[in-house]
């Protein structure tokens, strides 16, 4: 159960952000919270947008790289989701 402290915290968060406002300590959170980088939605798009799927394995990856390195960048932290037996897959 959510306490109402956190509650209130929480509407306080939703009205600030409606009115573009930034509360202080969201940049903490935000660092705190990794953002989920996953290889297969990037694949997804890519065969949606028409690139055949046997062309999308190094680029899907790359793109991901690409991805979580502009977020380390930012100085937040991420989580890379991406499973490959391929060794140069990996090892990206």
């Amino acid at each position: 159960m959510i306490s109402s402290c956190y509650a209130q915290d929480a509407d306080r968060d939703i009205r600030a952000a409606r009115l573009g406002q930034e509360q202080p300590g969201d940049a903490s959170v935000r660092r705190l919270i990794p953002a989920v980088v996953s290889v297969d939605p990037i694949a997804a798009a890519m065969w949606a947008g028409g690139i055949p799927r046997e062309m999308t394995g190094a680029a899907a990856f790359l793109v991901m790289r690409a991805i979580a390195a502009e977020q380390l960048t930012l100085g937040l932290s991420v989580v890379v989701d991406a499973v490959n037996p391929t060794e140069a897959y990996r090892a990206m």
